[in-house]
């Protein structure tokens, strides 16, 4: 059973910004305070994370799931941490969006929050293709990304000397005059 979902343009202007950004901190186990500056560091560096884009998901008035991403571009530490993985010129990073964050409320999985949210973001979003990281231990999300059309290119990434493994995945979304 899918929910009825009302999908909402989010960042920091939006009322609901921070019930957004507390879903986020739930699912992940942070407090508010740093995933608030997380998202900000996103949100508010419109030159060095261009092309942002977030949708808030509500069912009725209760926020049940967030997911925002921007323009993926040399010069940003996660753009060039996958590069130096990748390889240079790797068709995945060429005019690609980042998928950044999708989280969803425990209580509100598989009723369909993640595909809305995941499928209305791709659609918006202005790249060709898209990518995304998550850690290699999150099978459960590695299996709802595959099943979205997305392919694995890289296991074991360590991003910032960090001791957790990431997986990278990429998605072809529509053909572009520039791959």
């Amino acid at each position: 059973m899918l929910l009825p979902l009302r999908l909402e343009p989010f960042g920091p202007e939006h009322p609901r910004y921070l019930e957004g950004i507390a879903v986020y901190a739930r699912t992940w186990g942070r407090d508010c305070e740093t995933a608030r500056a997380y998202f900000d560091s996103f949100a508010l560096s419109p030159v060095q994370y261009p092309g942002w884009l977030g949708l808030l998901a509500l069912e009725g008035e209760t926020v049940v799931g967030v997911g925002f991403g921007t323009r993926s571009q040399r010069g940003q530490w996660w753009y060039d941490a996958v590069e130096a993985r990748l390889g240079p010129g790797h068709w995945a990073l060429r005019n690609a969006w980042v998928l950044t964050e999708l989280a969803v409320r425990a209580e509100s999985r598989r009723f369909g929050v993640g595909e809305q949210l995941l499928t209305a973001l791709l659609e918006r979003q202005p790249c060709p293709r898209a990518l995304l990281s998550t850690q290699q231990t999150n099978l459960a999300a590695q299996r709802f990304y595959l099943r979205h059309g997305w392919q694995l290119l890289a296991r074991d990434l360590r991003f910032c000397g960090g001791h957790t493994p990431f997986v990278i995945m990429g998605r072809e979304l529509r053909p572009s005059p520039a791959s």
